[in-house]
């Protein structure tokens, strides 16, 4: 019999190995592409912050140079080193704005950044120094000209000199907490983050703003920050495995797609439309409407794609409405489906020297009246160059043994 069937396909052992191979390298091509992103955004936010760095220097030294050049203190050797020190970052950065290179290049540029940033950065506390103590020189000048103790300010806000000179700090406190910083927000920036880590990797980037000491901050890596690496390095490793597995059954599903296309060009099946339909459940049905023949050379075949992998086909003529069809058209259907009994065997053993089996028959109706169709064409996406009224079906060479065309018979 061979009325409207559904069946569920898988691979062979052999077939699984080949696509699983073809899968892990398209998915460790993606995992490069997303690494590859992840450091082009990471340098060029280093980048980004180095232009700033000079910023604050100027504003401290602003706040009272003019001031002090009028009682004939020297500050322009402070302000050659400030100019040189944002001439240093300019062309570092404009030597390293190029991003269009392999990841390990990128890799190795990025640590090249973070050592710059603390040698910098080194240099800028080196220099806020310098500023603060040619302050105090010009503080104690006012003060034995005028014999009073003040503290001298002007329109600028004396806090940002005082803010930014810290006393309990280190090229290496530093060169750390960058370094993990840099890493958590990394992980922050995971579009597939769950909102949970993300406001633990959020608690644990202000919690890292606070530390003074390496005390602290041995503290931290060995709490707060261990266990958000393991747990983030945890769900990285389980959704790679899910995503490896999504990708997978996509192949496979697509594998024994593009062979069923082969199978039914083969044998002399031509293709004179498709659609796609999408419920609104969300399930997604694929459909390609193929030539056959009889009835005026109008009976179609039907082919549907499930987008959970099942595959159904069914018989039917073809017409521009939606109808039930007469007596005799259900009556030469029927002759059709059984016709068609003999070609679906066959496909399927076709399909099975490709590496495609049958997995589960879901259902397989008879090729009965109650079963035979109009199929309304116009739901259908149609080749321009189609005809269904003069499309017939190819008679195909086939080497097909009288044991498989009588297996047909049987189990079509």
């Amino acid at each position: 019999m061979s009325g409207p069937k559904c069946s569920e396909y898988t691979v062979s052992a052999e077939q699984r190995r080949r696509l699983e191979e073809e899968a892990r390298r398209e998915q460790e091509s993606i995992i490069r592409e997303q690494k590859t992103t992840e450091v082009k955004n990471k340098i060029l936010a280093e980048l980004n912050e180095f232009t700033l760095l000079p910023d604050g220097l100027n504003t401290a030294l602003n706040t009272f140079a003019d001031d002090a050049k009028k009682r004939g203190i020297d500050t322009g050797k402070l302000e050659a080193e400030l100019r040189n020190f944002k001439t240093e970052i300019t062309d570092f950065v404009k030597n390293n704005l190029n991003t269009h290179l392999p990841l390990e290049e990128l890799e190795a540029g990025h640590k090249k950044i973070l050592r710059f940033k603390s040698e910098i950065n080194i240099m800028r506390e080196e220099l806020f120094r310098k500023i603060a103590q040619k302050k105090e020189e010009f503080l104690e000048k006012l003060r034995d000209a005028t014999g009073k103790s003040f503290t001298y300010t002007t329109q600028h806000d004396d806090k940002i000199v005082k803010e930014t000179i810290k006393e309990d700090t280190s090229s290496q406190l530093n060169k750390e907490i960058d370094e993990i910083k840099t890493h958590l927000t990394g992980m922050l920036n995971h579009k597939a983050l769950s909102d949970r880590l993300k406001n633990e990797i959020s608690g644990a980037i202000n919690m890292l703003s606070r530390i003074t000491n390496m005390g602290n901050l041995k503290n931290f890596k060995a709490i707060s920050y261990g266990k958000i690496k393991k747990e983030y390095d945890d769900f990285v490793k389980s959704l790679e495995k899910r995503e490896f597995a999504q990708l997978l059954q996509e192949k496979e599903r697509e594998y024994i797609s593009a062979c069923l296309d082969e199978v039914m060009i083969e044998m002399g099946y031509d293709l004179l439309g498709d659609r796609t339909v999408v419920k609104k459940s969300g399930k997604k049905f694929k459909n390609g409407l193929y030539s056959f023949s009889g009835l005026g050379n109008e009976v179609v075949l039907n082919v549907t794609y499930a987008s959970d992998g099942k595959i159904s086909m069914e018989i039917g003529k073809a017409d521009k409405s939606d109808r039930v069809p007469t007596s005799y058209e259900a009556e030469k259907l029927v002759e059709e489906m059984r016709e068609f009994c003999v070609d679906f065997a066959e496909m399927e053993n076709r399909l099975k020297d490709r590496g495609v089996l049958l997995k589960n028959r879901v259902s397989h109706l008879p090729p009965t009246v109650d079963n035979a169709q109009i199929i309304n064409i116009n739901d259908y996406d149609v080749k321009e160059n189609a005809d269904i009224n003069t499309a017939t079906r190819r008679k195909a060479k086939r080497a097909v043994s009288s044991a498989r065309s009588r297996e047909g018979l049987i189990n079509g």
